[in-house]
């Protein structure tokens, strides 16, 4: 869906440029790499720093909470081994049996509820992800819409390249309506430039 849109508006922008004119053409469009005007956003690198640090909190907590899952095996197994032991009475061999099925029962209910925690702590992530990146993407768009129309600019092009087909909806352009950098320019004006990485 997302490369249809950028191809039906990279049609609309050759239809655009051939109805104007060649003289004309080069004031009335532009193109930008969305991608990288997000990436140099001063607000992305931030919030992608606290994005990582919850990852990263979710990945120590999921560590321990793995290793009581490892425990409550062993415990299960122990349980188990003694449930089997020929040396004890048959009623204690019913006892370290009933110990045996809790400590499964205890040891199920623990995977569960771990299930349920990491199923819920990765959405939450990714939906912070995504929330992130339509507040900014909403932004870069208000801020190109700005530009735009201070500029005379009839249309704007998003010339990212596309994961899904290795290339963006513009074969080709020119670097002289390329306001990529410009827009970055806009949108850090008097905030501190994102260090490189």
């Amino acid at each position: 869906m997302n490369r249809m849109v950028k191809n039906v508006a990279y049609a609309a922008a050759v239809l655009l440029a051939v109805a104007v004119g060649n003289s004309t053409a080069a004031e009335k469009y532009a193109v930008m790499d969305f991608e990288r005007v997000l990436k140099d956003y001063y607000k992305t690198r931030p919030a992608e720093t606290e994005l990582d640090r919850q990852k990263s909190e979710f990945k120590a907590e999921m560590e321990k909470r793995l290793k009581n899952l490892e425990d409550l095996e062993q415990k299960y197994q122990a349980a188990q081994e003694a449930a089997g032991n020929k040396a004890l009475n048959e009623e204690a061999q019913r006892a370290k049996l009933a110990e045996a099925e809790n400590r499964l029962l205890e040891r199920q209910e623990y995977q569960q509820e771990l299930r349920k925690f990491s199923d819920q702590e990765k959405k939450r992530i990714i939906d912070e992800s995504m929330r992130m990146r339509r507040r900014f993407s909403e932004e870069i768009q208000d801020a190109v819409k700005k530009y735009a129309t201070e500029k005379g600019l009839l249309v704007v092009i998003d010339a990212s390249s596309s994961i899904e087909d290795l290339r963006g909806p513009v074969i080709f352009r020119d670097a002289s309506v390329d306001i990529t950098s410009t827009i970055i320019k806009v949108l850090n004006e008097g905030k501190e430039a994102p260090k490189p990485e």
